[in-house]
């Protein structure tokens, strides 16, 4: 039994609780994500700076878990991550109302607004997200938790498969303004039910001994412990290059191979299956052979589709319907992957009473990197295309190549991570191969 409200609520219940935000988040999520933003943006002539403003957004949201530290010791982790939440949604609202005719008649109102709606979004996002730490790591005793948060994530891909297939084909080709309006409208409503879910999850006890801590405090211990410093380091260079590649995606394949919105949404689908296959395979051997290792796989995923962007091939026959879903799969599953490992690897290295601070630790050094591989990387896109013909795949080969160089340094960060008391690398090789990762029990 653990602790809500200062009565005890059964354990299996309040999983079961962060299960249905799942649900519900992700249909918030998929209807209100960069990628509709994003096309909906280009809709109105939005440039490659604004693209890059857009989707740096979505990735610098944890610099403002920052703000969210100071408001868990007075109101809670549970109210601070479940009122975060319903202002996102708020945050949409003016995005929704550019459908009127008096603003969609004026693209560059309906631009600055959308800029200013995902960020508005996503601040509010990153301050609810300092309450989840401290929530997450007493839903499930340490042997559990790699395989919760992996359920967790399971049920997220899966939900954004059927409404990544429904935007997809409300979409369509050339669609009307009008069905964006509708994703957006189920979107905001999915999100204030994935908020009611939130605000039932049970107040962490034991990290709340930390939350008036103060933050230097935790910096100090960050700073002073090699294994968590390093992790720190590793995020921060991982989140860079996997923030350059997100960013330019959708534009990758609408302006080298000229796909319609609607093709590139359905092609988008791909990426929660490449989710949900992550979150099978870290349900299954998260918990044995440590995250480390997995951290390390996914970068490398990440790698071969910075890679594979790098050489654009030409799309000629079935493979032109191919290798675009491929890359979202491969892109999804890695960065979700990495998402969700270093999680399970912070809950290895941080102390219960000081997962707030150090949360916000690594938090901000994961919104920096988003924050500076979306903006840098859609002025350094921006000078390549200036000194290319309009057209040309070379500006995004050069641009995909950089960010593949950046993942191989925190391909070599990550490997010199602690192990944190699970299998080396090797080890864990050693135990996929042999067949022992998935067992349950010993």
């Amino acid at each position: 039994m653990i602790a809500y409200g200062g009565a005890p609520i059964n354990r299996h219940q309040a999983v079961a609780n962060y299960y249905r935000t799942g649900i519900f988040n992700v249909v918030s999520f998929t209807f209100l994500a960069g990628n509709i933003v994003i096309l909906y943006a280009l809709r109105f002539g939005a440039g490659t700076v604004v693209i890059g403003l857009i989707a740096a957004s979505y990735q610098f949201y944890l610099m403002f878990t920052l703000l969210g530290r100071y408001i868990v010791p007075k109101i809670g982790a549970v109210k601070t991550y479940g009122f975060g939440w319903i202002a996102r949604y708020v945050f949409m609202v003016p995005l929704l109302l550019t459908q009127i005719s008096s603003l969609r008649s004026n693209p560059t109102a309906v631009v600055i607004i959308s800029v200013i709606c995902a960020f508005g979004f996503n601040v509010a996002k990153g301050i609810g997200l300092a309450g989840t730490r401290p929530i997450l790591g007493e839903l499930a005793p340490p042997g559990e938790r790699g395989k919760v948060i992996s359920t967790y994530q399971l049920i997220f891909n899966v939900g954004g498969i059927i409404a990544g297939i429904v935007a997809a084909a409300t979409l369509g080709a050339d669609a009307p303004l009008s069905r964006y309006g509708i994703l957006m409208s189920i979107g905001i409503f999915a999100g204030i039910l994935a908020s009611y879910f939130i605000l039932r999850l049970p107040e962490p006890q034991d990290a709340a001994l930390g939350y008036h801590a103060p933050l230097l405090e935790g910096i100090r211990i960050a700073a002073g412990f090699p294994p968590f410093r390093r992790f720190v380091g590793a995020v921060f260079t991982a989140g860079f290059s996997t923030a350059m590649v997100y960013a330019f995606l959708i534009v990758f394949f609408k302006e080298v191979y000229g796909f319609s919105d609607g093709s590139v949404a359905f092609f988008a689908v791909a990426g929660p299956v490449g989710g949900s296959v992550m979150a099978l395979v870290n349900r299954s051997v998260s918990d044995r052979i440590g995250s480390k290792s997995l951290i390390f796989a996914y970068s490398g995923i990440i790698l071969l589709v910075c890679v594979a962007l790098g050489f654009a091939p030409p799309l000629k026959h079935v493979f032109r319907f191919v290798f675009p879903p491929a890359v979202f799969f491969l892109y999804v599953m890695g960065h979700l992957g990495v998402l969700t490992s270093n999680l399970v690897y912070f809950y290895t290295v941080a102390a219960a009473e000081n997962r707030l601070n150090l949360g916000i630790v690594a938090s901000l050094s994961g919104g920096v990197a988003g924050l500076l591989g979306g903006t840098l990387g859609g002025l350094f896109l921006s000078a390549l295309k200036r000194q290319h013909p309009l057209g040309s795949s070379l500006p995004f080969s050069i641009y995909f190549g950089v960010a593949g160089v950046v993942m191989i340094v925190a391909l070599v960060q990550i490997f010199r991570m602690s192990d944190a008391g699970a299998p080396s690398m090797r080890q864990s090789l050693a135990m996929i191969r042999s067949g022992t990762a998935s067992r349950d029990g010993e």
